[in-house]
C-alpha cells in the first residue's frame, strides 16, 4: 500500500488553559473586559466566575498555550507504516510557539507541500 500521501501530514492538536486559575485573580481592568466579552452570551443564573472557568481557556484575550502535541507518519525500515508523536509542553506560551515553529520549519524542509491535519482545525 501507498503511504506517501500521509507523510506530507503534520498533525497537531493544541491545549489551552484559562491565563487565571479563577477569575477572582483577575485584576479589575481584566474583569472588565471579562464581563464585556461574555455579557451577550452568558447564560441566564450563571455567574462571571463559572463561565470564566468554563470558557476562558478557549478564547485567546484570556487563555494560553500549556501544549502542543504533534505527529507525523513515515515508513519503517520494516516498511510498516509508523507515527512518531513530540510534545512541547510548559508554562511559558512564547517558548512553546518557538519550540513549535522551529519543528514546523524542520518538517517544511523535508516536506516543502506539506499540510497541517488535526481535529477542529481550519
Amino acid at each position: 500500500m501507498d503511504y506517501s500521501q500521509l507523510r506530507h501530514l503534520l498533525l497537531f492538536d493544541i491545549e489551552t488553559v484559562p491565563l487565571s486559575a479563577a477569575f477572582d485573580e483577575l485584576s479589575d481592568e481584566w474583569k472588565l473586559l471579562w464581563m464585556d466579552k461574555i455579557s451577550k452570551a452568558m447564560p441566564e443564573n450563571s455567574s462571571p466566575a463559572e463561565i470564566f472557568i468554563q470558557r476562558a481557556g478557549i478564547m485567546a484575550e484570556f487563555g494560553k498555550i500549556v501544549c502542543i502535541s504533534t505527529g507525523f507518519f513515515y515508513e519503517s525500515p520494516e516498511g510498516k507504516l509508523s507515527l512518531k508523536i513530540k510534545t512541547i509542553a510548559g508554562d511559558n506560551e512564547q517558548e512553546i510557539l518557538t519550540q513549535f515553529l522551529d519543528l514546523i520549519n524542520k518538517f517544511a524542509e523535508r516536506y516543502p507541500h506539506f499540510q497541517f491535519a488535526g481535529h477542529n482545525i481550519k
